[in-house]
Order: C-alpha cells, then sequence, then structure tokens
C-alpha cells in the first residue's frame, strides 16, 4: 500500500516538526515554567509569522540566536 501526501500536508508536516524542534532548543535551559510557557507560545508564534520562507525552514535557526 502506498500514501501519497500533498504538497500542502507535507509543508504542515514539516513547520509541525521545526516548531517542536525550534521549542526545544529555545527552552531547553531554562528552568521557569512560565518563561518556557512563553517561549514555547507566543515567541514561537512571533518567529514563524516572521520566517519569510514558505516551508519556514528559518525557524530552528530563529530559535538558536535567542
Amino acid at each position: 500500500m502506498r500514501i501519497t501526501i500533498g504538497k500542502k500536508d507535507k509543508v504542515n508536516l514539516l513547520l509541525e516538526g521545526r516548531r517542536e524542534n525550534a521549542q526545544a532548543i529555545i527552552s531547553k535551559k531554562i528552568e521557569s515554567p512560565e518563561l518556557i510557557e512563553y517561549i514555547q507560545g507566543e515567541l514561537i508564534d512571533f518567529i514563524t509569522k516572521a520566517d519569510p520562507t514558505e516551508n519556514k525552514k528559518y525557524i530552528e535557526w530563529a530559535a538558536r540566536r535567542l
């Protein structure tokens, strides 16, 4: 059986994986639960919206710079 994922679905899957990776990168050394919640919510949303690429390939790069 072969399953084909459409281009739109593929982009969404990439975005989800990259968002999760960025969240892990940013919150790795932070101990405050409130700050981690803020980072994983509002800050990641801001980074995602600021990324000019269609497949959001700079999300992880931006997270490392923070």
